[in-house]
């Protein structure tokens, strides 16, 4: 929760959320973290025909399970394929379903040259499910990405898609797996910020810091503007004109993931917003109002 810049949570069940996605009481959500762990039906059909929904009107995905393209896409007895689900996992998900893992799939390793998750480190998966240790072995279709590789096959084991409409990241095995709590935070974070603007290398050191702060959109604004933030301890937001006269200041806390900024009443031209966080202060980013 804290890792995906959540403040507040809720419990509901399955046929709540279908109810409140067919209700549009999820409207305003901007990002799903789905882990469907070791269930099945990984998702139903009409669950699935409402994540497709979700993400053609700009929704971004996070889901992980260990056996979800076995569940999918295997042809195996007992298993839940159909139109529905190929659809999702290859044309949403833009990954080819390769093998059912097997207990010697347990290291993960990053791929260095991936510009969100590259800098991490590799981690370990554990056996949650009594000998029931299968990370489906996947990979990338044209148009996504391979994250992470297992050791033994050299499989991807974590793939990512940006879209016009939607970005999405797909764990093949369970995030509950991951034997490393700190690599499962950083992760979720990387997966937040990523969700709202891609991290530079500025960035990727901006967050490992424990301060994130992203591009505006829109920009130019001419009426509100919104701020994607991450901090873990109180700061200031401090907007500047170009003459470097601060023309707007005010509190964060680490409750915030976002600014919404007035900038209506301001003069047009180019501005420059940042955060200052006891002695450290994220890269100025620039604005313009019109």
């Amino acid at each position: 929760m804290e890792y995906a810049a959540c403040s507040t949570y809720a419990v509901a069940s399955a046929d709540d959320f279908v109810m409140g996605m067919h209700d549009r009481a999820l409207d305003d959500i901007k990002n799903i973290y789905l882990n469907i762990a070791w269930t099945f039906p990984a998702l139903t059909i009409e669950q699935l025909v409402l994540v497709k929904s979700f993400m053609d009107n700009g929704g971004n995905l996070l889901i992980s399970g260990q056996d979800i393209g076995w569940d999918f896409m295997s042809g195996e007895p007992n298993s839940h394929g159909s139109p529905e689900a190929t659809d999702f996992y290859t044309n949403y998900l833009l990954t080819r379903y390769i093998s059912d893992g097997t207990s010697d799939d347990y290291i993960i390793l990053p791929n260095e040259s991936d510009n969100v998750y590259g800098q991490m480190e590799g981690t370990f998966l554990i056996d949650l499910y009594d000998g029931n240790l299968y990370p489906d072995n996947v990979e990338a279709l044209p148009g996504a990405d391979e994250v992470y590789y297992y050791e033994t096959t050299n499989k991807a084991a974590i793939t990512k898609v940006a879209t016009e409409k939607y970005k999405a990241v797909y764990f093949a095995c369970g995030l509950e797996m991951v034997g490393q709590p700190d690599a499962t935070d950083q992760f979720m974070k990387l997966t937040y910020q990523w969700f709202y603007g891609l991290l530079d290398a500025e960035e990727f050191d901006e967050d490992i810091s424990g301060l994130f702060l992203g591009k505006s959109k829109p920009n130019p604004a001419s009426r509100l503007t919104r701020i994607p933030l991450h901090v873990e301890r109180k700061g200031t937001f401090i907007l500047m004109n170009s003459a470097g006269q601060q023309v707007k200041t005010f509190p964060v806390d680490k409750t915030e993931q976002e600014i919404i900024l007035d900038v209506s009443n301001l003069d047009a031209g180019v501005y420059y917003y940042y955060i200052l966080s006891g002695n450290r202060t994220a890269p100025r980013q620039k604005l313009v109002v019109y």
